[in-house]
């Protein structure tokens, strides 16, 4: 072959691999284009379940708050109806594992 078939053959050649070079870079671009577009709506959407969470603690909290002082009324009102009605007074168990305690069976002879 001539000469000049191999220069137009090297310049092809290297023409092709520009062109592969530049489309894999351009695929590469948007790949990465894809995964940050992706990545951010995961980030949104942990943000948005981060308050949601946030919020839900908060409501959970102040019911907890309402709850105590619910408790706590309760049991001044007991103290009060204990002062004017000893008879009837509830006796609160000192330890909760008196609360939880069965009482002991006993055999049944027959």
């Amino acid at each position: 072959m001539a000469t000049w078939t191999w220069i137009i053959i090297g310049i092809a050649a290297a023409a092709i691999g520009l062109i592969a070079l530049y489309t894999m870079g351009a695929l590469g671009r948007r790949k990465v284009e894809r995964r940050r577009a992706e990545a951010h709506v995961l980030r949104q959407e942990a943000d948005e379940r981060t308050r949601r969470a946030e919020e839900r603690e908060a409501v959970a909290g102040r019911i907890s708050e309402e709850a105590h002082e619910e408790r706590e009324q309760a049991r001044k009102l007991e103290q009060r109806a204990g002062k004017l009605d000893p008879s009837k007074a509830r006796v609160e168990p000192a330890d909760e594992a008196e609360v939880n305690e069965t009482p002991p069976r006993r055999a049944v002879l027959r």
